[in-house]
């Protein structure tokens, strides 16, 4: 695939790509957190309301002073993908652009994952695949904005709504691999689903039940003393019931079989 003039990958450690090689020469964190801002906006967005963002703490007309000053680097830097009036600044979506966080959203909010019951169509399967490629990690980790206090408050929201899609889809990837017998793709969905939430007990369980049937017993007790050692110290509590019962099973290697797709007549 020919690389898009302007690439924005903001799920992990944010990576901006122009003809394919870092945007090197954006003249600050603050330059770069207007960009990601403009880029996730269907409409413009007023120079008063862009000043207050990034500059929460200083006087409106230091903080528009600071605006024309950034607007003019960030133009220099990425040309006309960002246009400005007197009043208004936009992302121009008319020209070719790729943003992992579109792709993603899109595409987990599109498939049937809220009440799912039954098994993924290898269609469904495919786009879901490709779509939790996109999620290296948090929206814009390791990013921090000193003075943008409303910047801050803004990708807080949308990291914890994507992590929350990002819980969906792994979950049903983890579902689709104990399904069809395929325990390597489910364990790197577990991992990923317990990177989003250390506490999430069904992805242990999870994971527990996969790592045995793919030979790793010792790795899978291994997994619930790492659990309940971490819920002691951060929470003072034990391992659910169902989370025990695993354990015990996976002890005494009294497992249920693998579940296996049905034989097609």
């Amino acid at each position: 695939m020919t690389p898009s003039p302007l690439e924005l990958r903001l799920l992990g450690h944010p990576v901006i790509l122009l003809n394919g090689h870092p945007l090197e020469n954006l003249p600050s964190r603050t330059a770069e957190a207007l960009l990601v801002f403009l880029a996730l906006q269907p409409h413009p967005v007023s120079r008063e309301f862009l000043a207050e963002l990034l500059w929460s703490e200083r006087t409106q007309d230091q903080a528009l002073a600071n605006l024309r000053s950034i607007l003019s680097s960030l133009r220099k830097a990425v040309g006309d993908y960002v246009l400005a009036t007197r009043q208004n600044v936009a992302f121009n979506r008319a020209l070719p652009f790729l943003l992992d966080v579109e792709q993603f959203e899109q595409t987990i909010e599109r498939l049937p994952l809220q009440r799912q019951t039954a098994p993924l169509s290898p269609e469904t399967a495919t786009q879901l695949e490709t779509a939790l490629a996109h999620y290296r990690g948090d929206f814009l980790e390791g990013f921090y904005l000193r003075e943008g206090r409303g910047f801050e408050e803004w990708a807080a929201l949308l990291r914890e709504r994507l992590r929350r899609l990002a819980h969906l889809g792994f979950r049903a990837r983890v579902r689709h691999a104990l399904e069809n017998g395929n325990y390597r793709e489910g364990i790197q969905a577990s991992e990923k689903l317990i990177a989003i939430d250390p506490y999430d007990e069904e992805a242990r369980r999870q994971l527990m039940t996969l790592l045995l049937r793919n030979g790793n017993r010792n790795t899978a007790l291994k997994q619930y003393e790492t659990l309940r050692k971490l819920l002691h110290e951060d929470l003072g509590v034990e391992p659910a019931p169902a989370t025990r019962a695993v354990y015990e099973r996976v002890r005494a290697l009294t497992f249920p079989p693998p579940l296996r797709p049905a034989p097609r007549p």
